[in-house]
């Protein structure tokens, strides 16, 4: 449930462990190898994050549900990455390739697992030891809508000497890129036209979510949402589940608890997931 989860999202946001270098020669096959079960090799996660940390946490447990993470990504799992996300960096690693999350749904082509991971904040041009970042695992496996909407979203083509030009169908990659640059620069120019200032949803407080909700005409429940102080971060983390059981939200309407999921959904992946 929601309010259980948050309870945990400050406990664990930098691990200590050092990641072991990958062994990953980048011939086009470990992305998808990756997708199976969690086998319990992956090791010890490394964290990302800025937060602190807790020092009572279970380390033991942290490792395991950042496995989870990751390996759900690599499954494009996105219901499974909600549930999880608030409980680990959300630029956790695995110590078995020194994958990050993103790197493991790009890689995989999962789009949707990509765009939430975007969503809250994934950092877009972390590299694995080895140089990789998250758009070259897409580009190697030639998984070009996941490719443009990386670089659409800000996503280095260069990085210490590697490009992303070089993997893959190397003329679709291509234009995959031109195509995300071109959309880069479109929402560039429009922010700039409409003189507003872009702030990422994980960012809003809980003004922000409450002028989103009147917006969506559903104003009527703000009181809900300043109650539960609910702020971008959480309702990010504000699934069907939630709205459906917890009692907070037993006084919005069947129909209007499934228009707001919808309406979530939209802002946890960018489109409608039926889009």
């Amino acid at each position: 449930m929601l309010f259980l989860r948050q309870t945990t999202a400050s406990l664990v946001g930098a691990l200590t462990t050092q990641a072991q270098p990958s062994e990953h020669e980048g011939d086009g096959n470990e992305a998808e190898d990756g997708a199976g079960e969690g086998d319990g090799d992956e090791g010890e996660m490394e964290g990302d994050g800025d937060g602190e940390g807790d020092l009572d946490h279970d380390p033991a447990e942290v490792i395991r549900i950042g496995n989870e993470f990751v390996n759900a990504s690599l499954a494009g799992d996105v219901s499974r990455m909600v549930r999880l996300r608030c409980q680990v960096s959300v630029d956790c690693r695995n110590r078995k390739w020194g994958f990050t999350a993103l790197m493991a749904s790009a890689g995989n082509g999962h789009l949707h697992a990509v765009r939430y991971l975007v969503t809250c904040g994934a950092n877009l041009n972390i590299q694995d030891p080895i140089g990789w970042t998250a758009l070259m695992l897409a580009a190697r496996s030639n998984h070009l809508d996941v490719v443009e909407f990386l670089v659409q979203c800000g996503a280095d083509t260069k990085r210490k000497n590697r490009s992303v030009y070089g993997f893959g169908n190397r003329r679709e990659v291509a234009a995959a890129v031109e195509r995300g640059l071109k959309q880069r620069l479109s929402i560039i120019q429009a922010r700039k036209a409409s003189n507003t200032i872009y702030k990422p949803v994980i960012d809003w407080n809980e003004d922000d979510v409450v002028n989103w909700l009147k917006k969506k005409g559903m104003g009527q429940y703000e009181k809900v949402f300043r109650d539960n102080l609910i702020n971008g971060d959480m309702l990010l983390d504000i699934d069907a589940d939630d709205l459906n059981e917890l009692e907070c939200f037993q006084q919005l309407s069947p129909e209007d608890r499934q228009r707001l999921s919808m309406e979530i959904a939209s802002v946890r992946y960018g489109v409608y997931p039926n889009n």
